[in-house]
């Protein structure tokens, strides 16, 4: 996409940013939304604008058609997670929020996959993005029918959730909430995890390409591998959610991630030190 589209490798970066800007936006509207109109069709409207900005991407001809396309991509995303989240939250357990969260391993495995399978077909990054629109308005047209078959029971989440509040906010609310430890630590653990998951994302395939010299099929695989691991982690999650502490499940999530950055750390001294040896022995003979 850089490449047909001249565009400097920083671009990724402003179009991430801009995402990230919509989607936080739209996830402190969606409370209000959703009183209003229901988990279900906040879902629906925003899948639908997933949806269409995908198929912008598909016909961007510039820079600034892509960050066009990118204002509804955020807001619709902001929308779903929180909507979601809320409807699952309220009427599931955790075991069902890990396994909800792996779906999203699921989908984020399958939409670089297809990309990588357009680009190492014909190189035509256009066509994939169309796929994935495609897939995102079937899932929209199934939402929708579960509106019409009151499957979401808005009804029920809008008289729970008021009872949460008359139980809960009118206790706790604005500062006085952030000041509960848990709430405040809560608040910066999950912008640090987001920092480190989209940081992998947006940046790993160029990387691999331009740095380590990877072919775009092997980067592909590897950017899959690494959303698949995400929704294995969260199967496994899920399985113990209802059995061990979350503080345990988090510590350890922790430790892994602490080994695995360490791993990229070690192995790329190693390419550097084997290459200073190259360079010394070319030197002396």
């Amino acid at each position: 996409m850089r490449s047909s589209l001249f565009l400097p490798l920083e671009a990724a970066g402003i179009i991430t940013m801009l995402t990230t800007i919509c989607t936080a936006f739209s996830s402190f509207a969606s409370g209000l939304l959703l009183h209003k109109l229901g988990t279900g069709k906040v879902v629906f409207i925003s899948t639908l604008l997933s949806a269409s900005a995908l198929f912008g991407y598909s016909l961007s001809p510039s820079f600034w058609w892509l960050l066009l396309c990118t204002l509804p991509l955020g807001v619709g995303a902001g929308a779903i997670d929180t909507g979601i989240n809320h409807f699952v939250a309220l009427k599931y357990s955790p075991r069902q929020m890990n396994w909800l969260h792996s779906f999203w391993g699921i989908g984020a495995f399958l939409g670089p996959s297809i990309i990588t399978l357009y680009v190492a077909d014909s190189g035509n990054w256009r066509g994939g993005y169309q796929m994935i629109a495609a897939i995102v308005f079937v899932i929209a047209a199934i939402i929708g029918i579960s509106i019409s078959l009151s499957l979401w029971r808005s009804k029920n989440i809008k008289e729970e959730n008021t009872a949460l509040q008359n139980k809960a906010v009118q206790k706790k609310s604005g500062l006085n909430l952030i000041r509960q430890q848990d709430v405040f630590l809560s608040i910066i653990a999950f912008p640090i995890y987001i920092a480190v998951e989209m940081g992998v994302g947006v940046w790993l395939a160029s990387y691999l390409i331009e740095s380590r010299g990877l072919d775009k099929l092997n980067v592909g695989l590897i950017i899959s591998l690494f959303y698949i691991s995400i929704m294995i982690g969260r199967l496994i999650a899920g399985i113990f959610a209802n059995n061990i502490s979350i503080q345990k499940l988090m510590n350890m999530g922790l430790c892994l991630m602490f080994i695995g950055s360490w791993m990229l750390i070690i192995q790329q001294n190693v390419r550097i030190q084997v290459s200073k040896q190259v360079l010394y022995e070319s030197y002396k003979y």
